[in-house]
Formats: structure tokens, C-alpha cells, sequence
């Protein structure tokens, strides 16, 4: 009786031994196995040192860089950030959370709206040949909604934005240089101004 038990809990662990093992999330894949992108520009001046609130500085990550080896790490000065490669060039980033720029808002949330299993195209979707140009040069010009802002800049930092429904959208292009970006109405850009 007692090697029939020792038998069933045995094959039971060895069935839930296959079952985690299978069902494992892979970093750098959205656990569907699909791959994973950038879901809007991304600016950088050290791929070593880029900050959560993404100054619009130095060069791009565009929308719709395919990503791999995406992780969250506590770096041995306490400070969480995510890490990355880009697949076509094979290079290495990492992006340091800065809590508050982000109240609210957890780096797993941060994460999640950092990368898609969306492509460029699907990610503009629906979008003018005028929007998706901008978004390509990462500029903002007037007219585009408000998905293909955050195509183009990503969410504003939610410490200067709260709300996204809000028509006042604040973003910044330096560490002293911040942009507000307003939208009309029918939420498209009617213009922005630049500001200490």
C-alpha cells in the first residue's frame, strides 16, 4: 500500500516537474512565446544609462525594435533597472527606474508598457503617412493623436502627467528642459511649447 502512495505522489511530482518546466517564462519573450518589441521610441545617450523618464536626447531605439533577454535587476548599488538587447544589433541597454517620476506605478507596470508583442506596422495601425513619419524622426508635429504621441515619446512621466485623458501632456527633453505637449478636443496636437 505504502510503495502504491510513494508511487502516485512520484509520477504526480514528476507531472508537475514537466508542467513548470513547460510552462517557464522565457526572458525576452512574452509568455505566449511570441517575440517582444519596443512600444514607442526609446532616447539614449550611454546605452549603459538611460532614465526611466527618456529624455528626448542623443540617438533612438525606434518603435518596433525587436528585443531579447529582457530582464528586471537590482543593480549593487540597490537601484532596480531593465536590461536588453536589441536582436538585429545585438546591443546591450539598460534603462534605471526612478520611482518617482513614476508614482503609482510599479517597474513590473513599467515594463510591461516598455515592450509589445507588436510590430511597428501593427503599432501604427490606422495612423497618417504623416504621423508615422514623425514618429520615425521621433518629432512631434500638429495633428497627431494621441496613440501616435505615445508611439512617438512613450507615457509621460506620471509625477508631471497624472492622467493620459488630460489635453496637457508634459515631457521632457533634458534634465532642466521640459515639454508640454496640448491636445485639442478631439485629441490631436494642436501644439507644445518648450520650458523650464
Amino acid at each position: 500500500m505504502k510503495q502504491k502512495i510513494w508511487k502516485t505522489i512520484a509520477a504526480f511530482l514528476f507531472i508537475m516537474a514537466g508542467f513548470v518546466f513547460l510552462t517557464a517564462h522565457v526572458p525576452g519573450k512574452a509568455i505566449s512565446g511570441q517575440p517582444l518589441y519596443t512600444a514607442y521610441n526609446v532616447w539614449f545617450e550611454k546605452p549603459e544609462k538611460i532614465w526611466s523618464i527618456n529624455y528626448k536626447k542623443g540617438a533612438i531605439i525606434p518603435a518596433g525594435t525587436q528585443v531579447r533577454d529582457v530582464e528586471i535587476i537590482t543593480t549593487n548599488r540597490r537601484q532596480k533597472a531593465i536590461i536588453f538587447t536589441t536582436v538585429k544589433e545585438k546591443k546591450a541597454f539598460c534603462i534605471f527606474w526612478v520611482k518617482k517620476y513614476h508614482p503609482g506605478k510599479t517597474i513590473q507596470q513599467f515594463k510591461k508598457n516598455l515592450f509589445t508583442t507588436n510590430k511597428f506596422d501593427d503599432l501604427t495601425s490606422g495612423m497618417s503617412e504623416n504621423e508615422i513619419a514623425a514618429i520615425k524622426k521621433g518629432e512631434i508635429v500638429k495633428g497627431m493623436n494621441k496613440n501616435a504621441v505615445l508611439v512617438c515619446y512613450g507615457p509621460p512621466p506620471e509625477h508631471a502627467t497624472f492622467r493620459q485623458e488630460h489635453n496637457v501632456w508634459t515631457y521632457w527633453t533634458s534634465k532642466f528642459i521640459r515639454m508640454k505637449i496640448y491636445f485639442d478636443d478631439d485629441g490631436r496636437v494642436s501644439g507644445y511649447k518648450l520650458g523650464m
